[in-house]
């Protein structure tokens, strides 16, 4: 063998070895930043589920959560230890919550749920770390109002007054409760007279009884809006169909007597998973009544003779 095919031999040996140390090299760097990637990627905390609770995960900051008819104090403690987040709950905090939420942001996911309690009246404040990014830190749940506001559960915007036109309650409704609102408002005329939305978190109803209890929900959460309490209104289930779900009438009273024509018509249903609801107003915010005949009513009695019975 000659010089030259020695030499060439020596080369193509050198850069086979080198090729494979340079390979393994870059295998072990690879490997290892896989196993650092492992190591700073933080587990998925095991928690254990209250009663009525399916499904709670915290993951990458997203929380997905089944729940229906659970203790809403047990699922915010449940999700505070799955999270790492304090949660304070304020006493006088209670009720029963069904919510299906499918991996939203913490702090989303705290308002829908105190939306979607039943005895509502909750709202929740959160206090977030200074840092390169702001961190949640705690979160605090209260009640709204104290025990009156806490009983009717309406919430009213930040100004204090009702909404003055459509575009005032739209932003409202959609602030409240997310998603956009169909409103139909007669300006100057008192409450609204129609609205129509979804509400995420609220689980559509699978029966009469599951539709009843949503539509009066949603009318002590509007009873701002619409200027009715709610001890003065007395619903009826009146029919289903696929378009618009239950049907409820709600008859507006006072002093416990029925006043003519004074209705709000529910359609509580769902669309795309989300539980709807229609609301149609006709009702009187400011009725007032006395026992006693007014004097142009006592004077036509009067002129007219006896009343016949």
């Amino acid at each position: 063998m000659n010089g030259r095919k020695i030499q060439a031999l020596c080369v193509a040996l050198l850069g086979g070895w080198a090729f494979a140390v340079s390979a393994g090299f870059a295998a072990e760097v690879t490997a290892s930043q896989a196993e650092g990637a492992k190591t700073q990627a933080p587990a998925a905390r095991t928690v254990s589920l209250p009663a009525g609770v399916q499904e709670l995960r915290y993951e990458s900051g997203l929380l997905t959560l089944k729940a229906e008819n659970a203790d809403l104090r047990a699922v915010l403690d449940a999700i505070s230890k799955a999270s790492g987040v304090e949660i304070v709950v304020q006493e006088g905090v209670a009720g029963k919550v069904s919510a299906a939420l499918p991996g939203v942001a913490l702090e989303q996911a705290i308002q829908t749920l105190l939306r979607a309690a039943d005895s509502g009246g909750y709202g929740a404040e959160f206090a977030k770390r200074e840092g390169e990014s702001l961190t949640l830190q705690r979160i605090t749940v209260v009640r709204k109002g104290g025990p009156e506001g806490a009983a009717q559960g309406s919430q009213k915007p930040p100004s204090g007054q009702p909404p003055r036109n459509a575009k005032e309650l739209k932003e409202y409704l959609k602030q409240r409760y997310g998603n956009e609102w169909r409103v139909t408002f007669t300006y100057g005329a008192p409450g609204f007279d129609g609205i129509a939305g979804t509400i995420p978190g609220r689980k559509p109803p699978a029966n009469e009884t599951e539709a009843m209890e949503i539509a009066k929900w949603f009318l002590r959460d509007t009873a701002f809006l619409h200027g009715v309490a709610p001890a003065d209104l007395r619903g009826e289930y009146k029919r289903h169909s696929d378009d618009l779900g239950y049907s409820f009438e709600f008859r507006q009273y006072h002093q416990g007597i029925p006043i003519e024509r004074a209705r709000l018509f529910v359609d509580v249903g769902q669309t795309a998973g989300l539980t709807k609801v229609t609301v149609s107003n006709s009702t009187l915010p400011d009725v007032s009544a006395s026992a006693s005949p007014s004097p142009r009513l006592a004077r036509k009695r009067s002129d007219s003779g006896p009343a016949s019975t």
